[in-house]
């Protein structure tokens, strides 16, 4: 194999704006310095080939890492946008639905405004922990189909199974993140606030709490205690007790698992509006309901296990992604099915 074939091999490494525009000056450039380093001796030529080599492998990574860069920040913070945008627009609705059931019992108790607004602020953890993974899914969505829509280019270059993980890789990160925090805000946040909440709703002290008002830890610690006692509902009661735990894992790891989802169905549907967005929206909140309810009644009912029935829909909807990401379509529109010779950028 030539010089000017490895050059030319290199030069892969390189945009493909860049490549298209500069290749053949710079392979030219590069067949004339090493034609004259072969004249003074062929260390002189492996000397002069070898830092053409290295400076357009240099060039090339680079290039590819300030571009990956510029793109993914400008991805996150679309997402992050329209992620803050769709969690304020839901759990408002949903905390004002909230206050229409519940606010009028303390308005008739005869509660200042001040107790009034306590209480709606005291429900939005519990909304938020329905609401967050909503946002993710609706957010990462709606950006990538906005993203697909733009060209023909960039939505044919999604075939590409590099392109593909460079896109998704800010996605997942920023998930795993937002799916730390969601498991601080289930774990820890949502059962204080829910406890604070039955006690201005109930106008008393709660005496005994529920587990949807007890920590992980707190939850642990009964679980232990009733599967040591033996009565006959100790096994429905420990189920339930680990039903709840489980509920805090699986709620936290949706927001992966939507993230995924979004992405994958934003991909796989690039021509879809915002009419698709809001019908796919509730086709998969709707399903996810259904199925983490059913899921949750099955392990109280010893039928499955807490893990089982709580983790269940995850993984279903996790497997949905996985599928569509793997399955992508080979045109876009009515873009002719076209083989990508080298991966985009």
């Amino acid at each position: 194999m030539s010089w000017t074939t490895l050059y030319r091999q290199s030069l892969r490494m390189l945009p493909t704006e860049l490549r298209h525009k500069h290749a053949d000056a710079m392979t030219a450039m590069f067949e004339r310095e090493v034609a004259r380093a072969r004249l003074r001796g062929r260390f002189s030529e492996f000397a002069v080939a070898t830092r053409g080599l290295y400076d357009v492998l240099h060039r090339g990574a680079y290039e590819t890492m300030r571009t990956d860069t510029s793109s993914n920040s400008a991805l996150l913070r679309k997402q992050a946008l329209a992620f803050l945008l769709s969690f304020v627009v839901l759990t408002a609705c949903l905390v004002a639905n909230y206050a229409s059931t519940q606010l009028p019992g303390l308005t008739a108790r005869g509660a200042t405004s001040t107790t009034l607004m306590k209480a709606a602020l005291l429900a939005v953890p519990f909304t938020a922990a329905l609401t967050i993974p909503m946002a993710v899914f609706i957010a990462v969505l709606w950006v990538f189909t906005q993203r697909a829509r733009k060209g023909e280019q960039e939505a044919l270059a999604v075939r590409d199974s590099r392109a593909v993980r460079r896109l998704l890789a800010p996605v997942f990160k920023a998930s795993l993140v937002i799916a730390a925090l969601m498991l601080v805000l289930t774990s820890q946040i949502v059962p204080r606030a829910n406890e604070q909440l039955t006690t201005l709703i109930t106008g008393r002290e709660v005496q005994q709490r529920s587990d949807r008002m007890k920590t992980i830890g707190e939850l642990r610690y009964d679980a232990r205690s009733s599967s040591a006692v033996r009565a006959p509902d100790a096994a429905t009661m420990t189920a339930t007790t680990n039903v709840e735990i489980q509920k805090k894992y699986a709620l936290s790891a949706a927001c992966v698992v939507f993230a995924l989802l979004g992405a994958a169905c934003g991909l796989r549907f690039p021509c879809g509006g915002t009419a698709f967005v809001i019908s796919a929206s509730l086709a998969v909140f709707g399903s996810y309901y259904v199925a983490i309810t059913f899921g949750e009644s099955l392990a109280e009912q010893l039928v499955v296990s807490p893990f089982v029935g709580m983790w269940g829909a995850n993984i279903v909807f996790l497997g949905a992604a996985l599928l569509l990401l793997w399955r992508r379509p080979t045109h876009v529109g009515n873009a002719p099915s076209v083989e990508l010779a080298e991966p985009i950028g």
